[in-house]
């Protein structure tokens, strides 16, 4: 995401945060030598399918930002690879970093009447078949492989959060902004 918003941002800063090594040392190597304004953060984060020797767990990990730092916030394929309880831990951290006011575009897999059409009708690589709390899971032996949740218990979480949803974006794919 930080390569083609370096067009973009030209005023004030941008915090990357990933769980895989590797692509934070090529961020961290590559783009603040043009990009002075970008920074980039390892959360080392044990995940079986990204991260597998990660040292926390994501219910631990406390994003490395003060209160109300944020205008506007995104988390892309994130809750995605989150069980119920650390995407409950993240949504209160990134309702906390965010200021008054301020906006915040996450993404889901999102089970709703057209997604569970799509997995009916063999319409889906992912199939979301195995149940954990709150949410389902495409794989039972990684689950953080691909997570899905209902729209309602997403909406349950966000005003658990403090967080209002203000539109969907893209019905049917999953996509959230606040």
């Amino acid at each position: 995401m930080a390569r083609p918003l370096t067009k973009y941002l030209t005023s004030g800063d941008y915090h990357g945060i990933d769980i895989v090594p590797k692509a934070i040392r090529w961020c961290q190597d590559n783009i603040p030598v043009r990009y002075p304004n970008f920074h980039f953060h390892l959360a080392d984060i044990h995940n079986l399918a990204y991260n597998p020797h990660g040292r926390l767990q994501s219910i631990e990990y406390k994003f490395p930002f003060a209160e109300g730092t944020f205008d506007f916030a995104f988390l892309t394929s994130v809750f995605s690879h989150m069980l119920t309880a650390e995407m409950k831990h993240y949504l209160a951290q990134t309702s906390a970093c965010l200021r008054i006011g301020g906006k915040c575009l996450i993404t889901f897999f999102l089970l709703n009447d057209e997604s569970r059409r799509l997995i009916r009708e063999g319409l889906s690589a992912l199939t979301f078949e195995f149940s954990r709390a709150g949410c389902k899971v495409n794989d039972d032996l990684v689950p953080e492989y691909a997570v899905a949740f209902t729209e309602d218990d997403v909406r349950a979480l966000f005003q658990e959060a403090g967080l209002e949803i203000d539109a969907v974006l893209v019905p049917g794919v999953a996509a959230r902004i606040l």
